[in-house]
């Protein structure tokens, strides 16, 4: 089975580089755009369940995909929240030097908490999942979606784009990574 895990569509916040953490940051015009994209490039693919964070940005881009792909049943899943940045949320983070000292932030949720709130969702549907080869999008955010990448092995530091697809692989209790960050009309390529 596969899922496949969207990071959601831009919001102003993302283009303004600004840390967004749990705020509920609607989409924007490109965003939406970048939504549409992704929903009509999986549109060949069957869709069996979409999983979303309850923040309205992820929620929305999942409505758009859900609209492309056969409208198979949206799940709100609060664990796939993005992390909680604690008092960095807010700070402009171009360059990356927000994130210095940030893991010993006691208000940061720790990436291991992160780690295992992510994947107790995917273990929730995996192995119902495997036995009937299910295809599940799981729109969420990028730190959550790096997490996921980085516990699967691949620690090569990258931006996830708005609207990108990154594929898990589930088969006999076991994650493996397909394509990771892919965007625009090349999604339509995975199968």
């Amino acid at each position: 089975m596969q899922f496949f895990l969207i990071r959601h569509g831009e919001t102003d916040w993302n283009k303004q580089f600004l840390l967004q953490g749990r705020e509920d940051i609607p989409l924007n015009e490109d965003g939406i755009a970048q939504a549409h994209v992704t929903g009509k490039a999986l549109s060949n693919i069957h869709v069996d369940l979409i999983l979303s964070s309850p923040l309205s940005r992820a929620f929305n881009t999942a409505k758009i995909i859900a609209s492309y792909t056969n409208n198979p049943k949206i799940i709100i899943e609060e664990n796939l929240i993005e992390r909680d940045f604690g008092k960095l949320s807010g700070l402009c983070y171009k360059g990356r030097n927000v994130f210095a000292g940030f893991e010993g932030d006691d208000e940061a949720e720790p990436l291991e908490k992160v780690t295992q709130r992510i994947f107790s969702v995917l273990n929730k549907y995996a192995q119902e999942a495997d036995e009937k080869n299910l295809r599940i999008v799981v729109v969420a955010h990028g730190a959550i979606l790096r997490t996921v990448k980085d516990a699967l092995g691949n620690l090569e530091p990258m931006k996830l784009g708005n609207g990108a697809v990154s594929v898990i692989n589930y088969s006999k209790g076991k994650y493996t990574l397909g394509p990771l960050n892919v965007m625009g009309d090349d999604i339509a390529l995975l199968k």
